[in-house]
């Protein structure tokens, strides 16, 4: 390779690493990691509870932070002490709820603290090995549904009884495909699993699963096959998302669909971006947790529009794993973010609307005289007049 290609590839490679740069290039963070009460610094889930305590899911077992201290859940025997706790869930102020890795479904008794385990369910082909939650789902105040990697589950709170309610195929089983996650929406259960969306209608006693159609004539992969995250939103919107899409459908036109009335409910809103987790920020605002940091997806005018806002650090340096797998809102609005290696990191969304107004490097038109700035005035609404070293600038906030 000549010296002037490998020149424009490395012009042409920095643009657009230029271009992909998030909002918040250094974004702040109150963090709790080991350094201050957390047992490993890989998060894997956060639940915030009415009280206000926040309950952080590690690799290293699982912590409630009251503000100050950390105090540890570590089962009968110690025996959760170092365990990879993978998804937390929470039954009001009555329990929490825990998946372990390797060891199958447990919740903590919020008012004797007794840490109590469900029926484990072994892997059928590894009867050693206990099937724990890839995901949970409150049915109702009651219902809890619970996926497990090869089939989903229903457990009463009330009766403390426990059902199967769906099983992946024995095909999938044996071709190691698995239960992502799993809702319910009105009578009808959907589940995403590594090939793709699935329902089961729970009025019938059938537990397999009938595939849904979500591509709507985009071409099949396996990134857009491998659906990952369900949600309903408080606007009645089904969401999905895959290792490389996020999908929506209105309840009423999704429900349609099932009972074979109509076809075509999702919409692609967003494309090329694996998204792990959504959270809602308000009406027709999410928050996205993704592999490369956290995003934003707004419903404007023109549809839904989606932005880069951030990628975790640890406070000194970035880290390579820019995974965001949990968020968590507490009563503020602020959120909690699951990191690879940076524990677990809060985050103040209002500094989320702080942008930067300065001439980008590769940029065709300045936005400034000069980066060093004197003194501001807004004259008009919108409108900021910026005085710098090297003369005055008029600047456009609608523009």
């Amino acid at each position: 390779m000549s010296r002037f290609t490998l020149l424009i590839f490395l012009l042409f490679f920095a643009f657009l690493t230029a271009e992909a740069s998030p909002r918040l290039s250094n974004p702040v963070f109150q963090s709790l990691s080991t350094k201050n009460g957390l047992p490993q610094d890989v998060v894997n889930d956060i639940v915030v509870d009415e009280e206000g305590f926040v309950w952080i899911a590690t690799e290293g077992g699982a912590v409630r932070w009251d503000g100050v201290n950390t105090r540890r859940i570590t089962g009968p025997n110690n025996t959760l002490v170092d365990s990879s706790i993978y998804k937390l869930t929470l039954q009001e102020n009555k329990a929490l709820w825990f998946s372990v890795y390797g060891q199958g479904v447990f919740y903590l008794d919020l008012s004797t603290q007794e840490v109590i385990q469900i029926e484990p369910k072994p892997y059928h082909e590894l009867e050693d090995f206990i099937q724990h939650a890839e995901f949970f789902h409150w049915q109702d105040e009651s219902n809890l549904i619970i996926a497990l990697g090869e089939e989903v589950q229903r457990f009463n709170t009330q009766t403390n009884t426990l059902e199967t309610i769906a099983t992946l195929s024995k095909t999938e089983i044996e071709n190691f495909h698995s239960i992502r996650a799993a809702i319910t929406v009105n009578n009808y259960l959907l589940v995403a699993t590594t090939t793709g969306l699935f329902a089961n209608d729970l009025n019938d006693k059938d537990l397999s699963l009938t595939p849904v159609e979500y591509l709507n004539g985009i071409e099949t992969n396996l990134d857009n096959a491998n659906a990952k995250f369900l949600m309903l939103d408080n606007s009645d919107r089904v969401w999905l998302s895959t290792v490389e899409n996020v999908f929506v459908a209105d309840k009423s036109k999704l429900l349609a669909q099932l009972r074979g009335a109509s076809s075509g409910a999702f919409e692609r809103v967003v494309d090329q971006t694996n998204v792990w987790t959504m959270e809602e920020a308000k009406d027709d605002s999410f928050w996205l947790g993704t592999n490369r940091g956290l995003f934003s997806l707004t419903k404007t005018a023109a549809g839904w529009e989606h932005e880069h806002i951030l990628e975790p650090h640890n406070g000194t340096t970035a880290i390579s794993d820019k995974k965001i797998t949990a968020i968590a809102k507490d009563e503020t609005g602020n959120i909690w973010l699951s990191s690879i290696y940076a524990g677990a990191l809060y985050f103040g969304v209002k500094s989320a609307d702080i942008f930067t107004i300065q001439n980008e490097r590769f940029g065709k038109e300045q936005s400034l005289t000069s980066h060093v700035t004197w003194a501001f005035a807004e004259t008009e609404p919108n409108k900021l007049w910026i005085g710098t070293s090297n003369g005055l600038n008029h600047y456009d906030f609608s523009t």
